[in-house]
């Protein structure tokens, strides 16, 4: 499993890349397999991101996945992708841009990454 670290206060922000399913309805953000945050799918758009001010309690496993429509209109969920541990460290006084770090799909179609703060680097 890929591991990047974060202080308390930074930005960082989660990226999900889609396959080409037709037609994505919602796109799921997860923390240890719990949904916490949704986006509504966005007909053609394959990337999707949602930021994080990083707390103490931040730390965790964080995937997303997707919903979509058969041709039969009845909704299946994806498999959630590829995991990335996030692990809070002590505090910094601002916030940070992005420096991405990115893991091959497990799931095909779904590849995520954490953007950290300039200057951090993901530990492993």
């Amino acid at each position: 499993m890929n591991t990047s670290n974060a202080q308390q206060g930074e930005q960082v922000l989660f990226h999900c890349l889609i396959g080409n399913q037709s037609p994505n309805i919602r796109i799921v953000f997860c923390k240890e397999g719990d949904e916490v945050h949704s986006l509504k799918a966005q007909q053609e758009q394959l990337s999707y991101s949602v930021p994080l001010t990083v707390m103490r309690g931040s730390s965790g496993t964080y995937t997303c996945g997707y919903q979509h429509k058969d041709n039969k209109n009845r909704v299946s969920n994806s498999a959630l992708g590829t995991p990335l541990n996030l692990s809070v460290t002590g505090e910094r006084g601002g916030t940070g841009v992005q420096a991405n770090n990115t893991q091959a799909p497990q799931t095909p179609g779904i590849v995520e990454d954490l953007a950290l703060p300039p200057g951090m680097s993901p530990g492993r």
